[in-house]
């Protein structure tokens, strides 16, 4: 267990500092939530409040399948996210998931079985993030995926879309009452900026 927490402790003291995020959910309101229509199904975050330090939202993805599950997500001041535990999968983050932070972001997703080193290098062209997510193996950083998103004031998704290593695709569009014109003018605006995306570390 020594050994264990060593390496953490080395990992995050090593990691590179990302830049302070202009998030602040302390202003946050109740009763803010959203839909979220998306190329798998559709997503709705609800605020539930404040909880010491942190804060809790429920996530709740309707697949199109038919099946649907809700994630609870705690979150820092910051709109980073610290844990999220739903029924069937547990994850905490340290110091948090990276996002959205300017710069280079290193950090640990703890699974309880295993740990992900994982890495985000992100930039802003406009109002859109370019977010490339890399991970640890065999000592390489290895090219997961490219996000490019719109963040709302509270530093939660507008819109994104996302490119993975292998080029298959995924997007997300928060719901508005003209959700359905301006659909191919959102997804078109960050698929602009998103390619090509990085292929290697």
């Amino acid at each position: 267990m020594q050994r264990i927490l060593f390496l953490v402790f080395s990992f995050l003291m090593l990691a590179p500092t990302a830049q302070a995020q202009e998030f602040d959910l302390t202003t946050l309101p109740e009763g803010y939530g959203f839909v979220s229509h998306g190329s798998g199904g559709v997503t709705t975050m609800a605020y539930l409040g404040p909880d010491n330090d942190t804060f809790l939202f429920d996530q709740t993805f309707a697949a199109l399948d038919g099946t649907s599950n809700t994630t609870r997500l705690r979150v820092n001041r910051h709109s980073q996210i610290l844990a999220s535990v739903g029924a069937q999968l547990a994850v905490r983050y340290s110091p948090h998931d990276c996002a959205p932070s300017l710069g280079v972001c290193s950090y640990l997703a703890d699974y309880g079985a295993y740990v992900d080193k994982l890495r985000r290098e992100t930039t802003k062209q406009g109002d859109v993030y370019i977010i490339d997510d890399f991970r640890l193996v065999d000592n390489n950083w290895v090219f997961e995926a490219r996000n490019c998103v719109t963040f709302d004031e509270y530093g939660f998704w507008w819109d994104y879309y996302v490119v993975y290593a292998d080029q298959t695709e995924g997007w997300g569009m928060r719901d508005t009452p003209d959700y359905a014109q301006e659909f191919n003018t959102r997804l078109e605006r960050l698929k602009k900026v998103c390619f090509p995306p990085q292929v290697t570390s």
